[in-house]
């Protein structure tokens, strides 16, 4: 319902905005592996965690290739300078991204905890878009934060739904 959801907004984004509509639209389909695989283990039961894995990383380097993403600095000395070697850029990012993915996976159990992690992250992130004037990163975030409200209904205080692997 989550994905549905983003779908059905990132669409309507990008009627009234179609570079941002256009970048979120991106940005979900480089996820459908990930998600496709995280949804066809949560029916069947049947996916490997390896191949579930080979999927997130497919659709990490899916996106840092579409939306040209990578971690441009973190303010620290040392890590700094490897940034601008560009192999240490792109594991970085990967590994990031494969952390904050399994990470929101392994919090899910616990009835509400994920969604209202989700939704601090992406309102924060929210902020700090509209805050460096970036539509993208505002669009998105709230795009998310709507997207998982409707979720934390059933999710909170008594679960009736888990993200699973698919969310």
């Amino acid at each position: 319902a989550i994905f549905a959801a983003a779908i059905i907004g990132g669409a309507l984004i990008w009627f009234k905005n179609p570079y941002t509509g256009g970048a979120i639209l991106a940005l979900l389909a480089c996820s459908l592996p990930c998600f496709a695989g995280g949804f066809l283990e949560d029916l069947t039961s049947g996916v490997r965690p390896r191949l579930r894995m080979l999927l997130m990383f497919v659709s990490v380097v899916l996106t840092m290739m579409v939306l040209d993403l990578r971690i441009p600095r973190v303010d620290i000395g040392v890590l700094d300078d490897w940034l601008h070697i560009g192999w240490f850029t792109l594991a970085l990012t990967t590994l990031a991204m494969l952390t904050i993915i399994n990470g929101i996976n392994l919090i899910d159990g616990l009835n509400g905890l994920a969604g209202m992690v989700c939704l601090s992250m992406f309102g924060g992130l929210a902020l700090v878009g509209y805050e460096v004037n970036d539509p993208f990163i505002v669009s998105a975030s709230l795009l998310m934060a709507g997207s998982i409200t409707g979720f934390q209904f059933w999710n909170y205080p008594r679960a009736h739904l888990f993200l699973g692997d698919g969310g």
